[in-house]
Parts: C-alpha cells; structure tokens; sequence
C-alpha cells in the first residue's frame, strides 16, 4: 500500500463522488451509426461530477500542464473485482474534461497508479497529484487559440473533401481511351 501522506512534494488533492467508472470498458456500441459510446453509467458518474471540479480546479490554480505522478485511491461500493489502472485511465479523462489537467499524455502526467478499498457508505476516488506545475493564463490561451485553429482546420478538410466527394460521383468525358474487358479481348471482331 502507497502511503501519500509520507510524501514530501507538493501535493494537491480532488475527491470525485461515488464509484469510478472505467470509460474504455463499459462502451456501448450503437448499429445504426456504427459507433460506440461510453455507457449510461459513466456518462451520469461524469456528469455528477464534472462541474463541480471545473470549479475546484479554477479555484485552486488551474490546469496542471506537467507533474510527477497521479495517485488513485477508488473505495468502491461492493466487492466485486476491478481493474484499477482501467478505473484510473477514467478518472484521469474526467480530470482531463474538468481542465484540472491539461492532457492525460505521458508529457503531461509522468506516473499513475491506483488501489482499491471498500467503502460501502461513502464511495469515492480520492485523487493525488505530486509535484506539479500550473498552466500560466497566456500558456492557456495559446492552447486554446491552438485547439481552435486545429477545429477549423479539420472542419475545413471535412469541407473540402465532401466537395471532392460530389466531383468524384459526377461522371467525367475525359478524352481517354477505351480500355477492353478480358471478356471483349476474348470475344472477336465483327468486320
């Protein structure tokens, strides 16, 4: 067992309500579109919790752009097994929305971890980070002009390649010589 109050590096600390979900894991999958969705119970979990450590986050500094390490500790409801690295990566995507990191990248968060404790009244993950370094409000906005050239970018690309899409289904008379079939090649000419 990891004893965090043993450490001597700056620290700060985030409990998220309730028990973690794991996003990657609990995916639904949907037929009609052909893609997956994290499931009912990650999504209610995430937003339970996501306003209100947007908040705790604005308050106590900011996005973190680098640290030493994350610490998990999830106490969970009942007994069954769970991987604990799998409930951490989720953790870590919650933190990631809630800006209390700016990425969950191994640039970013250099080492995580995470253990399993039961609390039938009271389950909760309670979150460390060791020795970090706040987002400056410049670095901020550079980020966030950056992500947005990005969105306009692809959009842009998204754009350009449905234009092409609907060229492409237009039938070209382009002088071009007829190429023969096998079975044309095989069948022979009529004088």
């Amino acid at each position: 067992m990891f004893d965090v109050e043993a450490v001597k590096l700056p620290l700060l600390r985030y409990t998220i309500k309730g028990t973690a979900r794991p996003k990657k894991n609990s995916r639904i999958y949907d037929p009609k579109t052909g893609k997956n969705f994290p499931s009912k119970q990650y999504q209610k979990w995430h937003g339970e919790n996501l306003a209100r450590l947007k908040t705790e986050a604005s308050l106590k500094g900011g996005a973190v752009k680098i640290c030493s390490g994350v610490w998990c500790r999830h106490y969970v409801e009942d007994k069954q097994i769970r991987d604990a690295s799998n409930l951490t990566e989720g953790v870590l995507d919650l933190l990631v929305d809630a800006e209390v990191f700016i990425d969950d990248s191994d640039r970013v968060i250099f080492q995580s971890g995470g253990e399993d404790f039961l609390d039938r009244e009271n389950p909760r993950t309670e979150v460390y980070i060791f020795s970090y370094v706040f987002e400056t409000l410049t670095e901020k906005a550079h980020r966030k002009n950056k992500e947005e050239l990005k969105a306009r970018a692809s959009a842009a690309k998204k754009k350009r390649t449905q234009k092409n899409d609907t060229k492409k289904s237009t039938p070209r008379n382009i002088n071009k010589r007829r190429v023969r079939t096998k079975k044309q090649i095989l069948k022979p000419r009529r004088a």
